[in-house]
């Protein structure tokens, strides 16, 4: 017999171990790297026995019985817990990955949305010439399920707009745990249901004020009371909904009043992150200059490591930076958004990430080229994958690169015009702020606090 994840499990490598995650019940565990070794060795090639030997041999021990035990114990508990399952040897390996590793995408459905937010970053409005088919979008899904990936963001323009909303959210489901962004506006109580019956993961609804004066010069008048009505609804059904923040120069005296607002609807997590020079956003009076986007980020760290009553943080899991190994050390080396995910636009388009919506970085088209080679062999794709902050002007030679990891490459791209530019001059702005007020916390400075924290060369 050998063993294997289960059908509904994913299992994700990270630089700490490891996580494993059941797409059926949206659930997630974390693994040491002692876990994660064994969980790496389910695939449904290999016995007990088996990953005992090859246990050893990574762990360069000969205690045999010892190994034996705590794997047999590890094993047990991840099969009654329902994340990995005994097979005969005969079959076939599944959940096996070819090529480069794919976690995740971001499927823009539609651009058609019902309202026309002045700092939108793709200019949402009017439906998109050729989008794609239900069925096209259905084939994308099987080919990233067959590539590995685990989960999906479902968004447009506004995703309900989309006429087979339904079909396509119960079709991802069957493969993926699925994140919704939404407006909220066209929820109603049926929809509410449908939702939870689908088990989706979770559904981030845009509001961008504490105030109707404030949320409707932005979003459009009534949007306020509509959104708020929406999330009401969904939290009474139970549903786990949260908000989601673009942080504007209208509603940044207003981001402790949202944090407060989103515990009186009733909601777990407020998401918040700046708006960009992208779409509607670069033709209106809506970005935050360098100075106010370090303040901006300050206030952030702060109400996350004092807020108890409700997460407050990014949207984007990928924030953090990556790991990059270097010396037997591992130090955060950019953001692995663009190393483990893309997005998918409405015409078929492929772009590293959902910043990257420009035409120039397009990296395939699903209509023209199968998943597997864009992912593989785009030379964007390739290129990202393999940069790194020592690769990067500035970075290279800065004394906190080891703290910050580089910055987004996207915001670089977009100042510099290439992707081993500085980054965004407010990214190291409030990253060098945010980091001497950290030093100034332990009682040290810079130099001090890369050496707390075992980060030096």
């Amino acid at each position: 017999m050998a063993w294997r994840l289960a059908s509904h499990v994913a299992f994700k490598e990270t630089s700490y171990g490891g996580l494993l995650i059941d797409i059926k019940a949206n659930t997630r565990r974390w693994l040491n790297k002692t876990a994660a070794n064994v969980v790496g060795l389910c695939d449904g090639s290999r016995s007990s026995r088996e990953i005992v030997r090859t246990c050893m041999r990574l762990w360069e021990t000969d205690e045999e019985q010892q190994v034996a035990l705590d794997v047999s114990e590890l094993l047990d508990q991840l099969q009654a817990l329902g994340y990995i399952e005994e097979t005969p040897d005969e079959l076939p390996v599944i959940n096996s990955r070819r090529g480069v590793p794919l976690e995740s995408a971001h499927i823009h459905l539609s651009k058609r949305c019902n309202l026309r937010c002045i700092h939108c970053y793709n200019s949402s409005g009017p439906e998109m010439q050729d989008e794609l088919t239900f069925e096209e979008l259905t084939d994308f899904m099987d080919q990233l399920k067959a590539m590995g990936a685990f989960e999906v963001t479902i968004s447009g323009g506004e995703p309900f707009y989309h006429p087979r909303i339904w079909d396509l959210l119960a079709y991802a489901r069957r493969h993926f745990s699925v994140t919704v962004l939404t407006n909220g506006l066209l929820i109603d109580d049926e929809a509410c249901e449908r939702l939870r019956e689908l088990g989706i993961k979770e559904i981030y609804v845009s509001l961008d004020g504490a105030s109707p004066q404030t949320n409707d010069a932005i979003r459009g008048n009534g949007t306020f009371r509509r959104a708020t009505a929406a999330v009401r609804r969904m939290v009474a059904h139970g549903l786990p909904v949260y908000l989601n923040v673009v942080v504007t120069r209208q509603n940044k005296h207003e981001l402790d009043a949202m944090v407060e607002l989103a515990k009186q609807l009733g909601v777990g997590r407020i998401a918040m992150q700046e708006a960009i020079d992208q779409g509607r956003a670069a033709d209106s009076d809506v970005l935050l200059g360098p100075e106010e986007v370090a303040e901006f980020k300050k206030w952030l760290f702060k109400r996350r490591l004092t807020e108890t009553e409700i997460l407050v943080g990014e949207l984007d899991e990928y924030a953090a930076p990556a790991a990059l190994s270097q010396n037997g050390r591992e130090y955060p080396d950019l953001c692995p958004a663009i190393r483990g995910s893309l997005a998918l636009l409405p015409n078929g388009d492929t772009v590293p990430c959902t910043l990257m919506e420009r035409p120039e970085l397009v990296t395939g088209n699903i209509r023209k080229q199968p998943l597997f080679d864009i992912w593989n062999h785009s030379p964007l794709h390739q290129m990202l994958r393999a940069l790194s902050k020592n690769d990067c002007e500035v970075c290279s030679q800065c004394k906190i690169r080891h703290l910050c990891g580089g910055g987004c490459r996207a915001l670089a791209y977009f100042q510099n015009g290439r992707f081993t530019g500085p980054p965004a001059s407010e990214e190291c702005l409030w990253r060098r702020q945010l980091f001497a007020h950290a030093a100034e916390e332990a009682g040290t400075d810079i130099d001090g606090l890369v050496k707390l924290l075992g980060l030096e060369e």
